[in-house]
């Protein structure tokens, strides 16, 4: 879809979208006048998540209107923000070039020559000469999904005298003497299967269908956010009432058309009220929000934003390396996954000689008595339940399970504590931890709104983990924490990630010092670093 034509628009450099949130290249501005039409056109575009075509992926740029007196740039290619890479080779081709190439002044007056330019690009699509019945999904990949409500698990889960022997069992078979990767993997898929077993008799549940193209079993939701359910009663009211008047042929049709006007304006009303309503409530929140609460703030701004309705589903099918369009479900998971995969580790290994260097330093620290070494008696001790529990108890509810489909808030109990006791004592001894812990499900979220929706790269992808995995994690966090603290390990400057600071306190020390050069006329040079996926290669 796009629009083209005379809007009588000047832009100027207005921009088109908003920076932040769209990521799109600046426009090529040759036409720096604008006018309060132009005003009127780049808020519409934002407001639409259209973009201007004028000045990007261009071969020639120029004034679409040249006049006797003044040439400006009021003719617009207008698209949406996704489909940018689509359209390229722009041109601006004006008609007095067309007709010297053609001898065509020859034919026609001056007077009669247009002052409009014409213009031009071409459309890249890869499903030219392709039926469109291809690029649907060859299976349906329907599945279905038990969402359970955790929000009130009562005393009496895992408290059955039965489940608390098969408990009791598990435990014992996690500290016999010798266990080995395959025993834990049966002690953890039996834990499993207990809490299973206990959620769905215990707990209120609902199932849902999901397949590749819709979601069943979830009530229809509008996406505007200032609808209610009073407007979906008036409105299906008023779609009656408008079915009756166009389908009535005796007498009656004056009178049904005047109840259906009657309900248009009851409709328009209702409307416009929850509209004013809306923006008042979401200004009088902001403004609560801005002294209360900083992080409140903005996420509230991201919420009402209009980038939160540009979201869209992730379409199933993948973009190949030959630059063919594959929606084959073998093919789309395996490209998915095999992607994926190669972010992590992808063939780094520590050098030899930086192997060597470490040891080497290794080696004199142990043998150098006149240095301190740090105590790491605590990070070696048996892990208590007491840590545990601390845990727990600050891990946010309401989250999204991992692959066992386990919540967080299921293993506040006395038997899930006394089972993740033994069973995390036995992972620490070992140094083995059960083969479920290393499957997590992972969502894709896109980077920006540009890229290219069909190549797995161009999101990031979220990993859902075993809550028992990451409430391990965090109890080895825990104690490593604390005891780089208590032996000053980190130095001062670190502020990223450690908890009571914050990156604020080195904004605000790189802000004075370029405010001090400043007033004493020095310039100040400044060197930004962005590592690219430096998690993902790290050896």
């Amino acid at each position: 879809m796009y629009l083209c034509g005379d809007f009588n628009s000047r832009c100027s450099d207005n921009l088109d979208y908003i920076p932040g949130i769209d990521r799109l290249t600046d426009r090529d501005v040759i036409d720096f006048s604008s006018n309060q039409y132009g005003d009127v056109l780049t808020e519409f575009l934002i407001n639409v998540n259209f973009c201007i075509l004028n000045g990007r992926n261009t071969i020639t740029n120029n004034f679409t209107f040249v006049g006797p007196q003044d040439a400006s740039v009021v003719d617009y290619c207008l698209i949406p923000y996704e489909n940018l890479s689509m359209f390229v080779d722009f041109e601006v081709l004006k008609v007095s070039d067309i007709l010297d190439s053609t001898n065509g002044y020859s034919q026609l007056s001056k007077l009669a020559v247009p002052d409009h330019s014409l213009l031009k690009w071409n459309l890249s699509l890869d499903v030219v000469g392709k039926n469109y019945a291809d690029f649907k999904p060859k299976c349906n990949m329907v599945h279905t999904k038990t969402l359970y409500d955790t929000k009130h698990v009562g005393r009496e889960f895992l408290a059955d005298p039965e489940v608390q022997r098969e408990v009791f069992h598990t435990i014992d078979q996690l500290e016999s003497a010798v266990v080995s990767q395959v025993g834990l993997n049966e002690a953890y898929d039996r834990f499993v299967n207990i809490v299973h077993v206990e959620m769905s008799s215990k707990l209120e549940q609902k199932v849902i269908t999901i397949s590749a193209n819709r979601r069943t079993g979830k009530k229809l939701r509008v996406k505007k956010p200032w609808w209610s359910e009073q407007l979906t009663v008036l409105w299906t009211d008023l779609c009656k009432a408008e079915k009756s008047w166009l389908k009535c042929k005796s007498n009656n049709r004056q009178c049904l058309k005047h109840v259906y006007v009657q309900k248009r304006k009851a409709f328009d009303s209702s409307v416009q009220r929850a509209k004013r309503q809306y923006v008042y409530q979401a200004q009088s929140d902001l403004e609560a929000a801005v002294s209360a609460n900083s992080r409140m703030f903005w996420k509230s701004i991201g919420n009402i934003g209009i980038g939160n309705e540009r979201l869209k589903s992730i379409p199933f099918e993948v973009k190949l390396s030959d630059g063919s369009i594959s929606t084959d479900p073998e093919i789309v998971l395996k490209k998915w996954g095999s992607d994926f995969a190669g972010l992590l580790n992808s063939g780094n290994t520590i050098s030899s000689e930086v192997a060597n260097d470490i040891n080497i330093h290794n080696v004199g620290l142990h043998n150098d008595n006149s240095m301190d070494v740090p105590e790491t008696d605590h990070l070696d001790s048996m892990i208590t339940i007491d840590e545990i529990l601390k845990c727990i108890l600050h891990a946010k509810s309401g989250k999204a399970p991992g692959y066992d489909n386990i919540p967080c808030e299921l293993l506040k109990n006395d038997s899930a504590l006394a089972l993740l006791q033994s069973l995390f004592n036995r992972c620490f001894i070992s140094g083995t931890v059960p083969t479920a812990w290393s499957k997590s499900i992972i969502t894709p979220i896109p980077k920006c709104s540009t890229s290219d929706p069909r190549d797995p790269l161009s999101y990031r992808g979220i990993t859902l983990a075993p809550s028992m995995y990451k409430i391990y994690c965090a109890v080895l966090n825990n104690r490593l924490a604390k005891w780089t603290e208590s032996n000053n390990i980190i130095c001062d400057e670190q502020n990223g990630f450690v908890k009571g600071k914050s990156t604020i306190d080195q904004v605000q020390s790189l802000t004075t010092i370029i405010e001090t050069r400043k007033l004493k006329k020095l310039p100040t040079f400044t060197a930004f670093i962005d590592f690219k996926k430096a998690y993902d290669l790290r050896p």
